[in-house]
C-alpha cells in the first residue's frame, strides 16, 4: 500500500491473494520484519497458518512480500510494519490561544506525499496567536535528507527520527509536542512524553506427545489393568490376523452358526463351565487342573492296584479251600448217575471261584476304562498349560515391543517439537527485547540507523541460507 496507507484486510485463496489498503491520517517510523519458515514438501495453503504476520501493538502492516525456496522447500514473508502515532494535526477548540505565543507555535498537520526520505512533511493549520496566521508565508516542519535534520523555517535539530514526536525535538525557537487530545494541554518544555509500555510477546507453550499403543495393548484388553473386560478382550483379539501373538489369547461363540470363533476355547474340568480367552488366572487354573487330573490319575491307578492285588488273593485262597474238597468224581445229587462224568469236587469248586472272580475283574476293569476315558476326554477339552501360558508370553511380548516403539516415536515427536517451540519462543523473546533497545534508542535518534542494519543483516543471512 503506497502513500499513508496500510493493509487492513489480507486474504489467501488457490489463485492468489486479496488485499485492501485503508488510508490513515499518518503514519510514523517502518521497520521490517520477517516470519518463520514453513515447510511446503506438500502444496497446501495450510501451511500459511503457521505464517505469523504480526507488527504488534501501535503499528500497521504496510508491505508483504512472501519468499520461497526450490532447493530448501520453505517459505517466509518479509513484511513492513508502520507505527501509527498519536495525531499531530488538530484544529484548536479556541480555549488555548495565546496572543503572546511565537508566529511558529500552532498545530502542524502532515501532507499527503512524503519527501524522498520517505518522511511526511507538516504544514501549520492554525496559530496560537491570533495575528500569525493572517497574511503571513505558509511554514512547515519538514526533514532536510541531506543534513539529516529536521527543520522549521532554518531553525534545525540535527535527528534522523522518522516522525517528530517518536523524540523529543527542541529548536531554538520550538519544540515537537504530540497533540494528546482535543484539550490539548502541552507539558513543560523539556519534559519528555510519556510513551506506551511494549507488551511482552506471548510464548508457545509445550506439551508432550502422548504415544498411540495397539489397540490389542489397551489397558481395557489387558488382564489386571483398570477397566480390564474379558468380553472386549475376545471381540478385539477375534478381529486379529492370525499371525498377530494376541489373537492366540482370545475367542468367542460365533454371532450365527454353531461353533466357537478363536483358539482360546476350553471347558473347565472342575465345574464342567465353557470358558473364551486366557487370562493370567486361566493360566494358573490350567496348571491346577492338570495337577488335579494327574493326582487323580495316580489314585485311581492304586485303588485299582489294590483291587486286582485283592481278587489275585482271593483267587488264590479259593484254590487253597477248593483243594480240600475230595478229588474223586461226584455221583451225588443226581452227578454222575448213570456214569462218570469226569469231573470232580476240587474241578468244580477251582471253575466256579476262577469264573466269580472274572466277572468280578471285568467289572473293576470296566470302571477303570470308564473313568480313563472320562480323564481323557476331560483333558483333551480342559486347557492347555503350555498352550495357554506360551500365548500369554507371546501376547505380553507383542505388546511390549509396541510400547518401546509407540514410546519411541512419541519421544521423538516431543524432541522435535520442543527444538521447534524453543527457537519459536527465542526469536520471539529476541525481536521483543531488539525491539526494546530501539524504542530506548529513538530518543537518541539512532533507530532507524540500527533498523537499517537489522534488515539488510538479515537479508544478507537469508540470501546466504537460499544458496546453501
Amino acid at each position: 500500500c503506497s502513500g499513508a496507507a496500510s493493509v487492513a484486510f489480507l486474504s489467501f485463496y488457490q489463485g492468489g491473494v486479496t488485499y485492501i489498503c485503508q488510508e490513515l491520517a499518518a503514519v510514523g517510523e517502518c521497520f521490517l520484519q520477517e516470519t518463520r519458515q514453513v515447510d511446503t514438501d506438500t502444496p497446501s495453503l495450510d501451511n500459511l497458518l503457521e505464517l505469523d504476520i504480526n507488527c504488534g501493538e501501535q503499528a500497521v502492516i504496510k508491505q508483504a512480500t512472501p519468499e520461497y525456496s526450490l532447493g530448501g522447500k520453505w517459505l517466509m514473508f518479509r513484511y513492513v510494519c508502520c507505527r501509527v502515532t498519536e495525531p499531530s494535526a488538530i484544529v484548536p477548540t479556541g480555549r488555548f490561544v495565546t496572543n503572546g505565543s511565537a508566529e511558529i507555535e500552532g498545530v502542524y498537520c502532515p501532507l499527503p506525499e512524503r519527501d524522498i526520505s520517505g518522511r511526511l512533511t507538516y504544514q501549520q493549520r492554525s496559530c496560537y496567536n491570533d495575528s500569525a496566521c493572517i497574511n503571513s508565508p505558509i511554514r512547515q516542519m519538514a526533514f532536510d535528507h541531506k543534513s539529516g535534520a529536521w527543520c522549521v523555517e532554518g531553525d534545525c535539530v540535527t535527528s534522523d527520527i522518522a516522525v517528530p514526536t517518536d523524540a523529543t525535538l527542541v529548536g531554538t525557537n520550538w519544540e515537537a509536542l504530540p497533540v494528546l487530545d482535543f484539550d490539548f494541554e502541552p507539558p513543560a518544555r523539556g519534559a519528555s512524553s510519556t510513551k506506551k509500555t511494549r507488551k511482552p510477546p506471548q510464548l508457545i507453550e509445550f506439551s508432550a506427545e502422548t504415544p498411540e499403543f495397539a489397540e490389542e495393548c489397551q489397558d481395557e484388553v489387558t488382564p489386571g489393568r483398570p477397566g480390564f473386560d474379558r468380553e472386549t478382550m475376545n471381540e478385539v483379539g477375534t478381529e486379529l490376523p492370525a499371525e498377530n501373538p494376541c489373537s492366540l489369547v482370545a475367542a468367542k461363540p460365533k454371532d450365527q452358526g454353531e461353533g466357537d470363533e478363536g483358539r482360546a476355547v476350553y471347558t473347565d474340568s472342575v465345574n464342567g463351565e465353557k470358558k473364551y480367552g486366557y487370562t493370567y488366572s486361566d493360566v494358573v487354573d490350567c496348571w491346577d487342573h492338570d495337577i488335579a487330573r494327574q493326582e487323580d490319575q495316580s489314585n485311581q491307578d492304586q485303588l485299582f492296584g489294590f483291587l486286582n492285588v485283592g481278587w489275585d488273593a482271593r483267587e488264590a485262597l479259593g484254590e487253597i479251600a477248593c483243594a480240600a474238597l475230595p478229588a474223586h468224581n461226584g455221583g451225588w445229587a443226581g452227578i454222575g448217575a448213570g456214569g462218570d462224568v469226569g469231573y470232580s469236587f476240587q474241578d468244580l469248586c477251582s471253575a466256579l471261584n476262577i469264573g466269580l472272580l472274572g466277572v468280578l475283574r471285568g467289572v473293576t476293569n470296566s470302571i477303570e476304562l470308564v473313568k480313563n476315558f472320562n480323564r481323557q476326554k476331560s483333558d483333551r477339552d480342559d486347557c492347555k498349560e503350555t498352550t495357554a501360558g506360551l500365548s500369554r508370553i507371546f501376547c505380553d511380548l507383542h505388546c511390549i515391543r509396541d510400547a518401546v516403539k509407540a514410546g519411541d516415536q512419541a519421544i521423538l515427536d516431543s524432541m522435535e517439537k520442543a527444538a521447534r517451540i524453543q527457537t519459536a519462543n527465542t526469536k520471539l523473546l529476541v525481536e521483543y527485547n531488539t525491539n526494546l533497545i530501539l524504542d530506548r534508542l529513538s530518543d537518541t535518534g539512532t533507530a532507524s540507523t540500527l533498523r537499517q542494519e537489522q534488515a539488510q543483516a538479515e537479508a544478507e543471512a537469508r540470501e546466504a541460507q537460499r544458496h546453501m
